[in-house]
């Protein structure tokens, strides 16, 4: 987690950061958060407007936008 925040970073970033202050040690999490979105969950780690998308990745390097995408993909080749 990135200590701080951006100057640019929206309100609800800070609310959060606000918010879940109970849960940071240092610059990590002490427990499981849940966040209205991927994107929600990277801005707050971040401290900045991000795209958890594109963000957030599997171990092997695949975004989570890419794993929709294929996921998307497969269910439409279903049909």
């Amino acid at each position: 987690m990135k200590e701080g925040l951006t100057p640019s970073a929206p309100d609800s970033v800070r609310k959060n950061r606000e918010r879940f202050a109970d849960r940071i040690e240092g610059n990590e999490l002490n427990r499981d958060t849940l966040f209205a979105s991927p994107s929600a969950a990277s801005s707050f780690l971040m401290g900045a407007s991000t795209s958890g998308n594109r963000y957030w990745e599997a171990p092997e390097g695949v975004t989570l936008g890419d794993l929709e995408a294929a996921e998307l993909k497969a269910a439409a080749d279903e049909v």
